[in-house]
Parts: C-alpha cells; sequence; structure tokens
C-alpha cells in the first residue's frame, strides 16, 4: 500500500505471519483482523499464539491480552500522523474497548469502534441495562432505546449517529417501528419513518452534512445542516462506495436526483 509521502507495504500471509516493509512478524496461530495508518504506514493486528494466549501486535510490537479477556475489532486512523489504536474486549459476557492501552469501564455491549480519520477523536457505541448510546472521547451521549453510528459519522468534524427513541412497550404480534433521527454533535434533528440507508454524508471541504429523511406518507427530503428540502418521491445521490454522495468533487456545493411520479428532475 502506497499513500502520500511514505511508501509502504504490507502482506498478510495465510492469516499467520505478515511481512512488513521487508521485515517478517513471527509466526502466530492465527491472525483474526488488522488494520492499517495509510499516513504513517502503520500495520496494527490482533493474532493468537499457539500457548492459547492472545496479542496486539501494533507496527512489529506485541501487547499482551490478560487472560480471560478476548480482544477482537481492531481500528486505527487512516490518515492521522499520531500513532493510535483501539480494540474491542470482552470478558464475562461484558464487553468493552481499549483505546491507546487505556481499558474503558465494561458494558452490555459495544459496536463499532473508530477513529475520525485525522485520528484526533475516537467514538463507539455502546449499551447498557437496555438502553444505547454513543461514547465519543470518553463521554457517553445521551441513552436512547437506539443508536448506530452511520457512514460519514464525524460528519466534518462533527460527530453523529442515527438514534431511536425508546417505544412503547411492545404489543406481541403488532409490527411496531418507532421515528428514528440524527444526533450531530447532541443536538437532536427532525424524526421520520427511517433514515436513507448509507446516504448520511459530509461534503468534501468537510462543513455541510446531509442524509435522506423518509417520511411517514414515504415521501423522501435531503436533510441539509438539519433543514429539510422539497420533498419527492425518492431521492437518489451518485453512488460511490461509501454509499451515496450528493456533493461536487470540491467544495459543498449540491446535486441529486428526484422523482415525482413519472417525472424525474436534476436538483443542482
Amino acid at each position: 500500500l502506497f499513500r502520500d509521502a511514505v511508501p509502504s507495504y504490507a502482506v498478510v500471509v495465510d492469516d499467520k505471519y505478515v511481512f512488513t516493509n521487508g521485515r517478517k512478524s513471527p509466526r502466530y496461530k492465527s491472525i483474526d483482523n488488522y488494520a492499517y495508518n495509510f499516513k504513517l504506514g502503520h500495520l496494527g493486528f490482533i493474532a493468537d499464539k499457539t500457548d492459547g494466549s492472545q496479542v496486539i501486535v501494533y507496527n512489529g510490537e506485541e501487547v499482551s491480552i490478560p487472560k480471560g479477556v478476548r480482544a477482537y475489532n481492531i481500528a486505527m486512523p487512516s490518515e492521522g500522523l499520531q500513532p493510535r489504536y483501539g480494540y474491542e474486549v470482552t470478558k464475562d459476557d461484558k464487553y468493552g474497548v481499549v483505546i491507546d492501552g487505556r481499558q474503558s469501564k465494561w458494558y452490555d455491549s459495544v459496536n463499532r469502534v473508530q477513529f475520525s480519520p485525522d485520528g484526533t477523536h475516537v467514538m463507539y457505541e455502546a449499551g447498557e441495562g437496555g438502553q444505547e448510546f454513543v461514547v465519543f472521547d470518553g463521554t457517553e451521549s445521551k441513552r436512547y432505546g437506539r443508536a448506530t453510528l452511520v457512514p460519514d459519522s464525524w460528519a466534518g468534524g462533527r460527530n453523529a449517529f442515527q438514534a431511536e427513541s425508546n417505544c412503547p412497550q411492545d404489543i406481541p404480534g403488532l409490527a411496531q417501528s418507532c421515528p428514528v433521527f440524527m444526533v450531530i454533535n447532541g443536538t437532536e434533528g427532525p424524526a421520520y419513518r427511517s433514515i436513507g440507508e448509507f446516504s448520511t454524508k459530509a461534503s468534501p471541504d468537510n462543513t455541510t452534512f446531509a442524509y435522506v429523511g423518509i417520511k411517514e406518507n414515504g415521501k423522501q427530503v435531503l436533510v441539509v445542516e438539519g433543514v429539510e428540502g422539497k420533498e419527492y418521491d425518492s431521492i437518489d445521490g451518485k453512488l460511490n462506495n461509501y454509499g451515496m454522495d450528493f456533493f461536487t468533487p470540491v467544495g459543498n456545493k449540491l446535486f441529486y436526483k428526484a422523482r415525482v411520479g413519472e417525472d424525474t428532475f436534476l436538483v443542482a
């Protein structure tokens, strides 16, 4: 892998050892998963040793996992100049995260630990007592019935996630859906029947955040910085590897395809 001024590569062989920039790692029983910092050329991975123990390997250095604890889902900043890494851990049906060697409290669940691209912030989903929330730089958000990180969760330097309030008591045999909304830097947006899948997107200049809100009547609106646009029967952005994109390649100008009945428009 080559990026910017750091020419570097990493090759994982048979899930047992790694060549990194010409260096061969020790042979492990298995390598479970790995992450790579493109800017620094650093590789991190989780490995099981033949004696049954588990280690985190960051840039060639091993860190032992305490007995009785299992590590999984390692994460690193993709482009940050800070040598940071984190991973999820479990013990006795409880879950936590370890960031830069410091472990969080134990929760009923944790998911999707991730760094901001520049490595200055980190957040993850957590659950406790039947409620879910997001932990951002060690601080827990308000608690909800459901809290889910979304594509482009950093929203141009801000933290964003999709939330669902606590629903009334479920009625057996009756399908029930609860309104959902985006929470950006702790501020709750308008509520919708659903948020368009993979529609959350920050602009290339990191100043604007947009997503598709789907109303109870099925109509769709593009929500830009918390403000609803015009209703359409459907809204589509251009597709990329990370879902839909509504922004021009430079700046924060919007464009998308919208449909009303049999008529299709380009909205710019």
